[in-house]
């Protein structure tokens, strides 16, 4: 496949031919839209981009083209934004102008294409429309961008190299079991089944239109999350696939069973039809512009009637609620950043501890909230289960979780569905 950007860089006219654009935009009073303009705006200045190019005398034959990549690089994620409407581009990366592009699992270098200064620019007025603040003591940004996009920036001085940019690019394709069966993320390292049980829950499956063999361990998965039978935590390092796998294994909770979902951050894909939906970004909440997580979180599972819990994502605050939740006897599903499934339930002590709660009440609560944690590792573009365990209580006197494997990529399912049987048994 042939990977050479189309965009504007440093090197040639073109980043002369966008100031100048810009330059009379301005002068002529003509407004930037947002970027959740309506199409309607959008070509009217389109149509005044076009113009410009005219006094400009660019070549009549190449206004319309353009005009269409000027009003995406000034009405968008300026010079990036042809690279993030690739679509195997996964990650879009800027350090002190330059860019880096992940693309498949891979990083790719592609010079500098703009000075730092246009960058700063780009990160402040991302954080503007965003509705945030990049200024004096807060010197970084994190941002929810049209179309599922996460962009995080750092500038001076807090980034010492330049301006610093991430743009996390939403997948556009809402994957199911059946599609992360066909990628092998059920199948070890390599990819390759390495179970030789073929017990399946295909059944289970069949409404969202799946019907391919399924091995063991999906077969424990999607039915652990169909019957209501455990709380499962999905760990994994950043880019792994747990918001990938929790998007999935959503689709298999009954029409039946009510759902509420909170995130700090909307990114989850939710095929539920009826859903209790809420957003708490972490900035708002602490600046006093949406209540707080754990009152949020309080009023879902206290006053509106869930089966079922999910947290898009344990980062902070929401640690202390979710663990509540559990030991009310909800069901939670959530993702947490961890280098392993052990891993997973310390980082998950020491995000609760900043409660105050000592040590030894949030180890009892999450030996007691906890039933699976599932471990996604990644190997070059390839992300996989790795690991899966069953959390069956706490040792004080030892001072250890007693986790029982239950699956590793490496041995394959070791059988995992005697394990699970007690813990979904009064739905059955």
């Amino acid at each position: 496949m042939n990977t050479r950007m189309t965009f504007h860089t440093a090197g040639d006219n073109s980043q002369g031919l966008l100031l100048g654009v810009q330059d009379i935009l301005e002068k002529r009073g003509t407004p930037v839209p947002g970027w959740d303009a309506p199409s309607d705006a959008l070509s009217r200045f389109r149509a005044a981009v076009a113009e410009a190019l005219v006094e400009l005398d660019h070549p009549d034959s190449l206004i319309p083209r353009t005009a269409e990549q000027l009003t995406g690089m000034m009405a968008g994620l300026g010079v990036l934004q042809q690279v993030i409407e690739q679509p195997d581009v996964e990650e879009v990366m800027v350090r002190n102008g330059h860019l880096l592009v992940e693309r498949k699992g891979h990083i790719e270098a592609h010079g500098r294409v703009a000075d730092d200064d246009y960058f700063l620019s780009l990160a402040r007025r991302a954080a503007d429309v965003g509705g945030r603040a990049m200024w004096g003591d807060r010197p970084f940004v994190l941002v929810d961008l049209p179309g599922g996009h996460r962009l995080t920036a750092m500038i001076p001085p807090l980034s010492i190299e330049g301006t610093a940019i991430n743009v996390r690019v939403h997948r556009r394709k809402a994957f199911t079991l059946g599609d992360l069966t066909s990628l092998g993320a059920f199948a070890g390292e390599n990819g390759h089944d390495n179970s030789r049980d073929t017990d399946a829950v295909a059944t289970l499956l069949k409404s969202e239109g799946v019907d391919v063999p399924m091995p063991p361990l999906v077969a424990f998965l999607a039915r652990a999350v169909y019957e209501g039978a455990a709380s499962i935590i999905i760990s994994g390092e950043f880019s792994s696939g747990k918001t990938t796998l929790l998007g999935a294994l959503l689709r298999v909770v009954p029409e039946h069973h009510v759902l509420a979902v909170v995130e700090t951050f909307r990114e989850l894909k939710i095929s539920h039809p009826y859903p209790a939906r809420a957003v708490v970004p972490d900035i708002l909440a602490k600046n006093g512009g949406l209540p707080p997580m754990r009152e949020v979180v309080n009023v879902l599972y206290t006053r509106m009637r869930p089966d079922v819990i999910v947290f898009g994502e344990v980062v902070g605050d929401e640690a202390v609620p979710l663990l509540d939740a559990m030991n009310l006897g909800k069901r939670v599903l959530t993702t947490i950043h961890g280098g392993s499934a052990y891993g997973a339930l310390l980082r998950l002590e020491m995000l609760a501890m900043g409660s105050g709660l000592p040590l030894a009440a949030i180890q009892e609560r999450v030996a007691a909230g906890i039933d699976l944690v599932v471990h996604m590792a990644r190997s070059g573009n390839h992300r996989y289960v790795s690991e899966v365990v069953m959390l069956n209580g706490y040792d004080p006197a030892s001072k250890a979780y007693d986790l029982v494997p239950l699956y590793s990529a490496d041995d394959g399912i070791q059988g995992q569905m005697a394990h699970l049987r007690s813990l979904w048994k009064e739905s059955t």
